[in-house]
């Protein structure tokens, strides 16, 4: 029964396991005789060593201890996984011991973070656009919409920048970059327009981004800023990889980019990895659109100010002429009546 258990269940006793189920021997990664040579705490996580390894000898002594918490644990290839684990103290031939039931609750861990993340993401959704319809300076609306990309898009740097309708760079906005690699990338070789625009070929496009592979880029290879990360530190993302993310406005005409390096997991995006960062882009091109029809609204305001002062000048020049003509008419009219 113990071995058809679903869970890991142990023995420990005497600084080492006495007893270990087929599913905690499967968890562990190790051999049952590579077990026995090891202590509890071993196979636990450094960070969390200290509390396993307090409340197993309290609980090993007799001592009355909460049975039921959480831990990380850490298999023999290296590999972090989140265990919940509930021990009590027994007799095991005779003599004190601790007996647990360890459940594998990674799977679990990782759903919860990914809902804890998507409220977090809905909140700063819900933040940049209040700043995109509280503020009128593109500029620091793009620098906080790359900053929240950043935070919650699983991405080390990001980039933002807006194109006129040649493709040229307007504005640029960074989070995740030094100083020193912002003035090396505005000092450096830069993707032209032409450049840009092979960008959205259809062999690229994942959901509404395009990823493009480093063996595929059509451009040389000195452009932007070197990734900061190594092949050896990645999964199946290649340091000199790109990703892109196009801010349509009108018409879906594309107005700006957003591109992001540096994958936190190491891993080539997904369709459900980029879906958060697409809902960024959606603002930032709402920001653009806003800033460009302010721009338009201000420059007509400008001309209508400048008409009407125009129009109010040429007013009272006119009526000044005819009360200059009024006077005369009265000078002349006085003269006749003295005649």
């Amino acid at each position: 029964l113990v071995d058809k258990s679903p869970d890991g269940i142990y023995v420990f006793q005497d600084d080492m396991f006495k007893l270990c189920n087929r599913k905690f021997i499967e968890e562990s990664g190790y051999t049952l005789e590579e077990l026995k040579t090891k202590k509890f705490w071993e196979l636990v996580h450094p960070e969390d060593r200290g509390l396993v390894r307090r409340k197993g000898q309290a609980r090993e002594s007799g001592k009355a201890v909460p049975g039921h918490y959480e831990f990380r644990g850490v298999r023999k290839d290296g590999s972090v996984i989140y265990l919940e684990l509930w021990a009590t103290a027994i007799k095991y031939e005779g003599r004190p011991a601790a007996m647990g039931i360890l459940r594998n609750i990674t799977e679990r861990k990782r759903l919860q973070e990914e809902i804890l993340r998507g409220h977090r993401q809905l909140e700063e959704f819900g933040k940049i656009a209040n700043i995109i319809l509280q503020e009128r300076d593109l500029r620091r609306i793009l620098e906080a919409i790359a900053r929240a990309v950043k935070e919650y898009s699983g991405f080390n740097r990001v980039a933002i920048i807006t194109l006129d309708e040649g493709f040229q760079v307007k504005e640029v906005a960074f989070a995740g970059l030094s100083e020193a690699e912002i003035e090396a990338w505005k000092g450096g070789k830069k993707i032209s327009p032409e450049e840009r625009r092979q960008i959205f070929q259809s062999q690229f496009r994942i959901s509404d981004s395009y990823y493009i592979p480093h063996d595929q880029v059509p451009w040389e290879r000195d452009r932007g800023i070197p990734s900061k990360v190594s092949p050896k530190e990645t999964d199946d993302w290649h340091p000199r990889d790109y990703l892109y993310i196009p801010l349509y406005g009108r018409e879906g005409i594309v107005v700006g980019l957003i591109s992001v390096d540096d994958p936190v997991d190491g891993r080539a995006p997904t369709e459900a990895k980029l879906k958060p960062i697409e809902i960024f882009a959606s603002l930032a091109a709402t920001a653009i659109e806003n800033a460009r029809m302010y721009q338009e609204l201000r420059t007509r305001l400008d001309e209508l100010e400048r008409w009407h002062r125009v129009t109010v000048d040429r007013e009272l020049k006119m009526i000044e002429l005819k009360n200059r003509i009024k006077g005369l008419e009265k000078r002349l009219n006085g003269s006749r009546n003295k005649v």
